[in-house]
C-alpha cells in the first residue's frame, strides 16, 4: 500500500490512484477494519502496513446516508461553521477511529484519509478533527 509522500503544494497522480482505490475498497466489508455506528449507518475501513496507514469514509449507499446527507442545515462544531448531518455521522464512528488509528500510528507510519461523496465530506471532517488531536494526515477526497 505504499503511499508516496504528501506535498501539500503538488498533486500527485500516484497517490490519488492509490486513494481512489481505498475509497473504492471502503465499500466492501472484507479491506481492513470496518468501523462503522449502526445508528447512522457510517462506515469507514482502516488499513495499514509499515509505512502507511489509511483510514477511508464510504459515500451514501442507503436511505440512511440519504437523510444525512439532507440534514443539511448549519451548525457549530468546535467553532467552525457544519453542515450538522456530516458532522454527526462523524461523531458516530469518531471513538472507533481513533481507538483503531492509535496503535497503527504509534509505530511512525504516516496517515492517508479519503472517501467518495458522503465519504469525501467525512473524510474532510476527520483529517481537520485528527489533525487536531495529534494525529496528522494527507487527504483526498473523490
Amino acid at each position: 500500500m505504499i503511499i508516496p509522500e504528501f506535498n501539500p503544494n503538488t498533486w500527485s497522480r500516484e497517490a490519488a490512484h492509490t486513494l481512489c482505490r481505498a475509497s473504492l475498497d471502503a465499500y466492501r466489508d472484507d479491506c481492513g477494519e470496518l468501523i462503522e455506528a449502526e445508528s447512522t449507518d457510517t462506515q469507514a475501513t482502516v488499513t495499514s502496513d509499515d509505512t502507511d496507514c489509511v483510514l477511508a469514509f464510504r459515500g451514501s449507499t442507503s436511505v440512511t446516508d440519504a437523510k444525512t446527507d439532507a440534514r443539511a442545515t448549519r451548525g457549530e462544531w468546535n467553532g467552525h461553521s457544519v453542515h450538522e448531518g456530516f458532522v454527526g455521522a462523524y461523531w458516530s464512528i469518531r471513538e472507533k477511529i481513533i481507538a483503531a488509528l492509535t496503535p497503527r500510528l504509534s509505530h511512525g507510519q504516516r496517515l492517508s484519509i479519503t472517501g467518495h461523496s458522503l465519504g469525501g465530506a467525512l473524510a474532510t471532517i476527520a483529517a481537520w478533527d485528527l489533525a487536531q488531536a495529534g494525529k496528522p494526515g494527507g487527504i483526498y477526497t473523490f
